[in-house]
């Protein structure tokens, strides 16, 4: 009996030592801090960025033939696209520009800016630095041994601090470059869009009927290269005044934007849309609508 209650004995302390053994945190987990929020310039500048929006394809067709003169239309120049540009480099996305005339199947001019990166939290380490102990009071042996723990934990702290900070700045240096890139599009289509825009009002016919089909290729396009597909949005600056059709048009577009200064609209009546007296506040109204979440 006495053997019997010695082996029980010792199979209990065996047991409980074994579970006292399994709930102290593994070596590797006990020497790493903790994380948290991010710190403070990563929370700012996550805090910054403009609202994520859907990148989108816009197509711009300027009526250039002879009956624009008494349409009562004024002239929209490059620099008031400044707003979309801007706007796309938020979003990512496509913009080409046609000219409305006698024969509008030319080809687009166009640029395409990528989705700019974004930040997120997730991307940082957002350690919280930890706490230094009072090594004034208790076992100094033990507080030797708890000094030398922090001493470890402070180090990795600052080595994910200096980690975040790096990451943001190479987050911020390739927001830079981008920026760059695209103004470098930009510039590269700049002449043909000014040539269209400059372009006299004197086109002895007028096709907004193949006008319409680009735009409609246009959108239909695949959208590689974005997250997900892009909105659609078309501007026509002209009377809708078709000389080689009078059939409606049919236009697939999310939102279109009519600048027309006459009573009617033309070819345009059966195109749900929007219309503007001026080219430049239709510009302006594009994009605030781009930039929308």
């Amino acid at each position: 009996m006495v053997k019997t209650s010695i082996a029980a004995a010792t199979i209990s302390s065996v047991a409980i030592a074994l579970t006292l053994s399994s709930c102290k945190p593994h070596p590797s987990e006990a020497s790493l801090p903790q994380t948290g929020q991010p710190i403070p310039e990563v929370a700012q500048a996550i805090a910054q960025q403009p609202h994520q929006s859907a990148p989108a394809t816009v197509g711009i067709f300027p009526d250039l033939s002879g009956s624009m003169t008494s349409a009562r239309v004024a002239p929209v120049k490059f620099e008031d696209f400044q707003v979309v540009f801007d706007a796309l480099q938020q979003t990512g996305g496509t913009i080409a520009f046609g000219a409305i005339c006698d024969r509008s199947n030319q080809p687009l001019v166009r640029a395409t800016l990528p989705q700019p990166p974004r930040l997120e939290a997730s991307q940082f380490n957002n350690p919280i630095k930890p706490e230094e102990p009072n090594s004034k009071r208790g076992n100094p042996f033990k507080n030797k041994k708890i000094k030398a723990e922090y001493d470890q934990l402070l180090q990795i702290y600052e080595q994910q601090l200096a980690q975040d900070r790096q990451t943001l700045a190479n987050f911020q240096q390739r927001l830079a470059t981008l920026k760059k890139e695209n103004q470098a599009q930009i510039a590269t289509i700049k002449p043909q869009v000014v040539a269209i825009l400059n372009h006299p009002r004197n086109c002895q016919a007028t096709d907004i009927q193949t006008a319409i089909q680009r735009a409609n290729l246009l959108f239909q396009e695949p959208s590689s290269g974005f997250n997900q597909p892009p909105r659609r949005f078309a501007v026509f600056i002209t009377d809708g005044l078709d000389t080689f059709s009078s059939q409606a048009a049919r236009l697939s577009a999310d939102k279109v934007l009519l600048v027309n200064g006459t009573p009617g609209v033309g070819i345009f009546q059966t195109v749900p849309h929007s219309r503007f007296e001026s080219p430049q506040i239709a510009v302006n109204h594009l994009s605030k609508a781009i930039g929308q979440p």
